[in-house]
């Protein structure tokens, strides 16, 4: 490999001076910062404000009021003047219902007991269609024996059972009160038990419980509280301190209610909307009987959740509106006299108007004054004062999260395939030097990669620019046109030099980290960081946003430092710098806390700057970058030993976890690792960006007298570049779950720089 020899630094025919260049690079990232403070703010930030938190007060008694399969939406469209006097007076949010297997009620429930999620053996809490629309078989609650049993197959420690073994230790008890609104088999009543699990003692027991008591149709009137109904209620508030009223799941109540005709010429009434007519009731009947409306009300706290939120798919009857059979964000109220209005958070999610289903444990516990134990990775809940209406807000929060998770799969395809074109018309530059001679097939190389460059930026700021409810085709709109404009912008003002390459380049890892240390939460809403819905990482970068990253860092060090005419050390040490802030970045706990990216920025820090430098990487260089990975790792471990620090990073959890389980649970993280590569390939579309690039890489480097070699030898430091990208995909691939989008995404930001440089017709320009 001749080209990583220490280059000459000589200023070729199509460079540009080095004072000329700088500064139009200087006066392209002020503009572009600019522009982006001015977009992104006119954003709701979202991410926690720490100062303004406020604790929730303790109180004598907490009620959990739950029902199944409920969105905001269904409220919105429903009368519900209960919920809505509960949401305007308390703390509203949106909650996250995620488990670790596809979701199913029996691991939901479980989760709001344990504090933490675990898995139910295969078959425990399913959904099954008994063949009419919407009803369902009972559900079967295994043991809390035969749920650890299995838990400690996979590596996961949950505790079930954790909120009651701790009221019980503490000389308080837990009761549960189930209203079965499931439906119906074969005429006879279906008792839904999947709520025990979130309320059942280490003996699988409940001091407590009434289960199966449906309620009459129709229902009594709010101050109708001396009805047989609500007998149950009254004498489990009089025995305990917590206290669980389970509605059951409202969207099968389409299979058990007659629809109604509504007057004029408007379709019936969904039946889903006189469940949620009846829960309300049942709701108002609650807060009576709790005293929340007295002149002096008592120290009670009333928390609805919607524990399972998934819809099953069924065909409703005409003129019946059908409920979309997709997963969502579930609404979450706390309210009571002590409680402050605003928006719930926690330090599980660090989002204003997010929480997790396994912060309601500790919630309860925080509420009555009780200590959190260990076992319990979720939080309490906290109050941020909100100015405007906090339920329009967090009800924005749940369409924009669900218009963001409808735009990931076809936004990821136009980035594979404009990949794909760049990758194609390389090649053909590559193949066909005649092609070269093409003015306007050059420019339109040029104007391909740039795009492609631009596509994760422009993703970005797609919430700062777009309404919350947007159409799939508005964002493919949107991000495609602006990042095709600032491709267009960019070849006008810099031509075919490389200071329109470094810009681009620059573009996504500025955005994101301006977005990670203002807070203004685009990175929520990004089709290239996570997902809010699917609950596997909530706050921070996501993998294949810390791709985007590192690889386009990557390659503008390279481009930067090879246009630049600086000396080997001082090059080297640019490099190093870049990425080394790059990785703090993506890495810092309170930034974003990806581990793994950390360590793949870091590994590409250490080829870039080696190489940069004219030096081969040798077997010491190899040593050096495993030790500056230890070492950074050890980092990332020692922040949170200082006070204020957050939750533990992933490296942080195997490390503490390896010292208890030993090293299978190392082995564990691997298996795992494999899997989730295996379920990527089938269902995601960067196989074959992955596919593409690699070919192109190794068809035109081993091609017979290769353009290629001949571009990279005379341009050395993009050559270490497209080396260091290499590097860290391998690495990205080896250290995060995601590891295939994680290559991909790397070795997409080399492969469209050595298209760039192709299409310049310049192969032998010197560094």
């Amino acid at each position: 490999m001749r080209f990583f020899k220490k280059p000459a630094h000589t200023v070729g025919r199509n460079s540009e001076p080095p004072s000329l260049f700088r500064n139009a690079l200087r006066f392209a990232i002020v503009v572009l910062y600019c522009i982006t403070a001015s977009a992104a703010l006119a954003g709701p930030p979202q991410r926690v404000r720490d100062k303004e938190r406020m604790a929730l007060p303790v109180v004598d008694k907490v009620v959990i009021f739950a029902m199944d399969q409920v969105t905001w939406e269904d409220i919105e469209a429903a009368y519900t003047p209960n919920i809505d006097r509960l949401a305007e007076y308390g703390a509203v949010g949106v909650m996250n219902t995620a488990t670790l297997t596809p979701r199913n009620p029996a691991e939901a429930h479980l989760a709001l007991g344990a504090g933490s999620r675990g898995l139910t053996p295969p078959g425990a809490g399913a959904v099954r269609a008994n063949g009419s629309a919407g009803r369902l078989h009972s559900l079967h609650v295994p043991s809390f024996n035969t749920i650890t049993e299995h838990n400690k197959t996979y590596q996961y420690s949950v505790t079930p059972g954790m909120l009651a073994q701790t009221l019980e230790q503490n000389d308080t008890c837990a009761a549960l009160i189930s209203y079965d609104d499931s439906g119906v088999i074969q005429g006879k009543p279906v008792i839904y038990r999947s709520m025990t699990l979130a309320l059942m003692n280490q003996s699988g027991n409940i001091p407590y419980a009434s289960i199966g008591n449906t309620l009459p149709q129709p229902m009594p009137a709010e101050n109708s509280t001396t009805a047989d109904f609500f007998t149950p209620v009254r004498d489990a508030l009089e025995r305990c301190s917590v206290v669980g009223v389970y509605f059951g799941g409202t969207a099968s109540a389409e299979a058990h209610y007659i629809p109604v005709e509504s007057e004029g010429d408007q379709q019936p009434e969904p039946a889903v909307l006189m469940a949620l007519d009846r829960a309300d009731a049942l709701l108002g009947a609650l807060i009576q009987e709790l005293g929340l409306d007295a002149a002096e009300p008592p120290g009670a706290a009333l928390l609805l959740v919607a524990p399972y939120n998934d819809t099953p798919a069924r065909k409703p009857e005409t003129g019946q509106q059908a409920i979309e059979d997709k997963p969502q964000n579930s609404p979450v109220i706390l309210s009571g006299p002590a409680i402050p209005r605003g928006v719930l958070t926690s330090d599980t999610t660090w989002h204003s108007g997010l929480v997790a289903n396994i912060d309601v444990a500790p919630t309860v516990l925080t509420l009555l004054g009780l200590p959190i134990p260990s076992g319990m990775t979720g939080k309490p809940m906290a109050v941020l004062p909100h100015k405007k209406d906090p339920a329009s807000f967090v009800a924005d929060i749940n369409r924009r999260t669900r218009s963001v998770d409808r735009f990931r799969a076809p936004g990821q395809s136009v980035y594979g395939a404009l990949h794909l074109l760049a990758v194609v018309l390389a090649g053909a530059f590559l193949l066909w030097p005649g092609v070269q001679r093409n003015r306007a097939m050059r420019v339109f190389l040029r104007l391909v990669a740039l795009t492609v460059i631009l596509f994760p930026a422009a993703c970005l700021l797609l919430p700062a620019v777009t309404p919350p409810r947007v159409s799939v085709l508005v964002s493919f709109a949107v991000t495609y046109g602006a990042s095709l404009s600032a491709g267009i912008i960019l070849l006008l003002l810099f031509r075919n030099r490389p200071a329109a390459l470094v810009t681009a380049l620059c573009a996504p890892p500025v955005l994101v980290a301006l977005d990670l240390a203002l807070g203004w939460g685009l990175n929520t809403a990004n089709i290239f960081s996570f997902s809010l819905i699917s609950g596997k990482r909530f706050y921070g970068l996501g993998n294949e946003g810390m791709g985007v990253v590192v690889g386009a860092a990557t390659m503008a060090s390279a481009v930067l430092i090879s246009n630049s005419n600086w000396p080997p050390r001082r090059a080297a040490l640019t490099a190093a710098a870049i990425l080394f802030l790059t990785a703090v970045v993506v890495g810092f706990p309170r930034l974003g806390a990806n581990s793994g990216g950390a360590l793949t920025a870091v590994t590409a820090m250490m080829v870039l700057s080696i190489l940069s430098g004219g030096r081969r990487f040798g077997l010491r260089h190899v040593l050096l970058t495993l030790l500056a990975l230890a070492a950074f790792t050890a980092l990332l471990i020692l922040v949170h030993k200082f006070p204020g620090a957050a939750h533990p990073t992933h490296v942080t959890s195997a490390v503490s976890k390896t010292q208890s389980q030993g090293v299978g649970y190392l082995w564990d993280i691997f298996l795992r690792k494999l899997a989730i590569h295996r379920n990527v390939v089938r269902a995601t579309v960067y196989p074959a960006i992955f596919a593409s690039v690699i070919g192109l890489l190794a068809w035109a480097w081993y091609k017979p007298g290769s353009r290629v070699r001949a571009m990279l030898g005379a341009r050395p430091r993009v050559a270490a570049g497209a080396a260091a990208c290499i590097a860290a995909s391998i690495a990205g691939y080896i250290l995060n779950d995601s590891g295939l989008p994680v290559m991909a995404v790397i070795l997409g930001y080399a492969s469209v720089s050595v298209c760039w440089f192709a299409a310049n017709g310049d192969m032998h320009t010197s560094s």
